[in-house]
C-alpha cells in the first residue's frame, strides 16, 4: 500500500501543492525533499515538482530510468503523471477537503519545510492537523 503525501509551496492563500503517490511517510520523504533542496535550490525544487509536473508517482532524488516505466521520468527527482487532462484539478490547496487519500503534506517555506499529517473527523471531512516537531529547517540539516 503506498503512503501518499501532497508536495506543496507557501501561496498567497495558503499553500498549493502536487499529489505523490509513492512513500510519503516523513521518514523517508523529509530527507528526500531536504536533499533536494540544498541540492538545487527551493525555487529549482518547487518549479519542477509543483509547477512544471502535475502528479508524481514517487519523488526520489536517487532514482534510475526504466525502460519499462509508464510515467515520464524526471532526471534527479523520479516518475511524474504528465498525462493528466486537465492539470489544474490536481493542484491541491488549503482549500480542498478532498485530498487525493494523502497521508502526509510537505509545505516547502523559504526556511523549512512544514509536515502536516491527514485527519478526518466523523463527518468525513479530511484537515490537516500537526504536532509540535511539524517545522524542519533548512539550516539545522545542512549547516
Amino acid at each position: 500500500m503506498a503512503t501518499r503525501s501532497i508536495i506543496a509551496e507557501v501561496s498567497a492563500k495558503g499553500w498549493q501543492g502536487r499529489y505523490c503517490h509513492w512513500d510519503g511517510h516523513p521518514g523517508t520523504k523529509l530527507d528526500q525533499l531536504l536533499l533536494l533542496v540544498a541540492r538545487d535550490g527551493l525555487q529549482t525544487v518547487t518549479q519542477t515538482i509543483i509547477h512544471d509536473n502535475y502528479s508524481w508517482s514517487s519523488i526520489d532524488p536517487f532514482s534510475k530510468a526504466e525502460e519499462d516505466s509508464q510515467w515520464k521520468f524526471v532526471e534527479g527527482y523520479g516518475y511524474a503523471h504528465n498525462d493528466i487532462e486537465e492539470p489544474r484539478r490536481y493542484m491541491f490547496t488549503e482549500a480542498d477537503t478532498d485530498f487525493a487519500w494523502a497521508e502526509y503534506l510537505y509545505v516547502l517555506g523559504v526556511r523549512g519545510i512544514q509536515v502536516w499529517t491527514a485527519s478526518t473527523d466523523v463527518d468525513g471531512v479530511e484537515t490537516w492537523v500537526t504536532s509540535e516537531d511539524h517545522f524542519h529547517p533548512y539550516t539545522a540539516v545542512f549547516a
